[in-house]
């Protein structure tokens, strides 16, 4: 009974915590908005916005990133790029803008529609245009200027969550925040996941 319990606790903390950040720029530059925690299958986005990339932090290198366009009530509609494990992924196109990101674990999920294997590059490229497996869509909960993170959405006012996606949309920089702003920046340690290069 103890070695059943051992297992499924080993198992639960195996679980890794992935984060996904949108950026306003290609190569994961300008400002971002983050989805922390964000679970396996879940659309990544913000309605009315669009984005030029994505960084997936926390993957392992079975886990597949995914950015995709997207329609007023899908988000996360159609793959334009997958790419496995952590990094920034572009999609094909030099402008081309994106709707949602997500990830999935292609090892447990291999049977699953798109869903290939990671390590071939063929089988990625495949995905290019073919119709995404999501599920719920998550708004994010960080947006960062210059290397600070701002709270926003959850547990922030709306009227505050307003105000720096007004900000992020304009690919405004740490300066142009307001002071009375500032209080939801994140500090110290709890910032440095969304600063790290993966």
């Amino acid at each position: 009974m103890y070695r059943v319990l051992l297992v499924v606790f080993a198992t639960l903390a195996a679980v890794n915590a992935v984060t996904i950040t949108n950026y306003a720029n290609r190569n994961c530059g300008g400002s971002a908005r983050s989805c922390s925690n964000i679970g396996e299958g879940r659309c990544c986005y913000r309605q009315g916005s669009t984005f030029a990339s994505s960084k997936f932090s926390g993957l392992i290198n079975s886990e597949l990133g995914a950015v995709c366009s997207g329609t007023a009530n899908a988000q996360c509609k159609t793959i334009r790029k997958a790419s496995p494990g952590n990094g920034c992924i572009n999609p094909p196109g030099p402008t081309q803008r994106l709707k949602g990101s997500y990830w999935l674990n292609c090892i447990i999920r291999r049977k699953r529609a798109n869903c290939p294997s990671v390590e071939s590059k063929e089988a990625l490229a495949q995905l290019e245009g073919t119709e995404s497996q999501t599920g719920e869509q998550v708004l994010p909960d960080k947006v960062i200027f210059d290397g600070h993170v701002f709270n926003i959405n959850y547990h922030v006012p709306s009227n505050v969550t307003e105000a720096l996606e007004y900000l992020a949309d304009g690919d405004a920089r740490y300066d142009d925040v307001p002071e009375d702003l500032k209080q939801f920046e994140v500090t110290g340690d709890a910032a440095k996941e969304y600063l790290e290069s993966p």
